[in-house]
């Protein structure tokens, strides 16, 4: 399999897919070492903090607006936010304002609380002392690391893919379909 049967293709496009490729397979790894932690006995996955989602958050949103603003020029990455109709531009520029800001905190959240949520599973079934219950729900919880890895570096790659985009190029002329 080659970077053409990549799924990140679709999302990004070839070129923009070669550009980016090294962070965000430094992220998904990065991620993946993180949650796998949890699985060995008696460690805390550190992604069950809300520190270490957060500055994860944070550090995607930094990147993928600055990527935005490197590919698109200041005015016309915030000029996207602005919506379709000029007159609807002041509240389209809040909305979309407040939806792209929240964009870190619900990657933070989502991540922490379903690993949170895996791992506690997992403890209570290990305290009830007997030796092999715990293993299909540590089989379980290797699907649940993995997932959330794939999900927060899918959902940075759709808001990386946003943020790079051209908006005026993929916008209809008046009596064209989009």
């Amino acid at each position: 399999l080659g970077l053409r049967d990549s799924m990140l293709v679709p999302i990004l496009g070839e070129a923009q897919t070669r550009r980016y490729l090294p962070f965000l397979l430094s992220l998904f790894f990065f991620i993946l070492a993180m949650n796998l932690i949890g699985l060995v006995p008696g460690f805390v996955p550190p992604t069950q903090s809300l520190n270490t989602t957060l500055a994860l958050g944070g550090t995607a949103f930094l990147y993928f607006t600055y990527q935005g603003i490197k590919a698109q020029g200041i005015v016309g990455f915030f000029k996207h936010f602005m919506g379709p109709m000029l007159v609807l531009a002041p509240l389209m520029f809040v909305v979309e304002m407040i939806a792209y800001c929240v964009r870190p905190l619900s990657l933070a959240l989502r991540l922490m609380g379903n690993m949170f949520g895996d791992h506690q599973v997992l403890f209570i079934f290990m305290s009830f002392g007997m030796p092999l219950i715990p293993l299909p729900l540590m089989a379980l919880g290797l699907m649940v690391c993995i997932v959330q890895t794939v999900v927060f570096s899918l959902l940075f790659i759709v808001y990386l893919s946003l943020a790079v985009e051209d908006h005026e190029a993929r916008r209809p002329r008046a009596g064209e379909d989009a």
